[in-house]
């Protein structure tokens, strides 16, 4: 999701100063309110950028199919910034309620990180470049399933299933499918 805005926006100093203006005129923190709707609270640096800790918060802008006027927050960010980035620990809100709490770096899931999807499987792991990367678990919720395993690029290369009956998959996996290994029935 975007974070950059043009054109004139409200700004509220929390040591008292508001003021309208195209960019941020000074470090400190602030309260941010965008010509779209979207808000920030949080630090900036000389430069205007968010730095160190803040709130993102996108909104949608009512509809005609909306029983009110209010615009709605449809997606969050909270947690570290750097020159304007996402970039150390944050918690991510998507609008469809997934949620990623984990390590940013320039703006994208690096490092340590869990990622609750909306069909409420988890992956809880390494990323890099917003792909999971590394070592990492991913939990299937609809079958109780869980994939400990060695992501490349977003797919996983190598691991053990196991599934909720007992029995097992290890072994090497292209695609994100099984295609060589061992499969135990320990029931």
């Amino acid at each position: 999701m975007d974070e950059s805005e043009s054109g004139a926006f409200e700004v509220k100093y929390l040591d008292g100063e508001e003021e309208e203006c195209a960019w941020i005129k000074r470090a400190g923190e602030a309260s941010v309110k965008y010509p779209c709707g979207d808000t920030y609270v949080g630090w900036f640096n000389d430069e205007g950028k968010r730095d160190g800790r803040g709130e993102y918060s996108w909104v949608k802008a009512p509809t005609e199919e909306d029983d009110d006027d209010e615009e709605k927050v449809v997606a969050t960010y909270k947690g570290a910034y750097v020159s304007g980035k996402r970039c150390g620990s944050g918690r991510f809100t998507a609008p469809d309620g997934s949620i990623y709490d984990g390590i940013w770096d320039n703006g994208l899931k690096s490092g340590q990180g869990s990622l609750v999807y909306a069909s409420k499987d988890a992956y809880s792991g390494e990323w890099r470049n917003n792909l999971r990367h590394g070592k990492g678990m991913y939990l299937f919720k609809a079958t109780g399933s869980r994939l400990n395993g060695v992501w490349e690029e977003g797919e996983v290369k190598n691991g053990t299933i196991f599934h909720a009956d007992g029995s097992r998959f290890e072994g090497i996996f292209e695609k994100n499918l099984p295609t060589e290994g061992t499969l135990c029935d320990e029931r």
